[in-house]
């Protein structure tokens, strides 16, 4: 049975093999369901260990999701008839 993340988890691992010297240290995925609409979306997550000016430390994070949103189509605009009686004003 393969591992399924549940909505509002994730998981984060250590990066083994960073790209270059900007890589994030940690990297793993999450699940993030709307608290509207109940619908999750998975995104792919990134932590950084970063210092406060106090000298603690705390994780930084960017998350970004797995599927690109769909774009809107360029181009023409939508004409819209302005003769139209059906107007209510």
């Amino acid at each position: 049975m393969a591992y399924e993340t549940k909505p509002n988890t994730g998981s984060l691992f250590k990066n083994n093999k960073p790209k270059n010297e900007k890589s994030a240290p940690y990297t793993g995925s999450v699940k993030i369901e709307c608290p509207h609409c109940q619908q999750a979306s998975e995104h792919w997550q990134s932590a950084w260990v970063n210092e406060k000016n106090d000298g603690s430390k705390y994780f930084g994070q960017k998350f970004n999701p797995k599927t690109a949103p769909a774009e809107q189509p360029k181009g023409e605009a939508k004409a819209y008839d302005l003769e139209d009686d059906n107007i209510p004003f």
